[in-house]
């Protein structure tokens, strides 16, 4: 049974914190790809470079889901002991972990990263994609 009263939401530091560690995974692998690739890249069409861009934000949508779906968490999150939920405390489906994920890249396209830093002052702490997609982080 689920006691929302007894919930505690990650607060915006912990959250900030599982952030930048799935950013320097993601982005480590992303740039390690890219540096095997280096001379390729500087001779490939536009288009290509173009595409190989666009791929990057495809790898962090599926990065996302796969794990929030698989886990509840990303690596990130999981290392700080955090949990994505459903309001009613129930794991993600995958089509929601899909789309938590896609809106979380388009947070990252607001100005200012304002999208996160709503969570602040938000009484369960959420973000714009968190209300997108109607998810809680929490503590496990």
């Amino acid at each position: 049974m689920f006691y929302p009263e007894r919930i505690e939401y990650a607060g915006f530091g912990k959250r900030a914190a599982a952030k930048i560690i799935d950013f320097v995974i993601v982005y480590g692998v992303i740039l390690a790809f890219i540096a095997g690739v280096s001379d390729m890249m500087q001779k490939a069409p536009v288009a290509v470079q173009a595409g190989v861009f666009i791929s990057t934000y495809f790898f962090m949508i599926g990065y996302n889901a796969a794990f929030l779906e698989r886990f509840g968490a990303t690596p990130g999150k999981l290392l700080l002991k955090l949990k994505v939920i459903r309001p009613d405390g129930e794991r993600l489906t995958p089509g929601r972990a899909f789309g938590r994920a896609c809106a979380e890249l388009l947070t990252n396209f607001i100005p200012l990263y304002i999208g996160y830093f709503i969570a602040a002052g938000d009484a369960e702490k959420r973000t714009v994609h968190d209300r997108i997609a109607d998810t809680r982080v929490v503590t496990r």
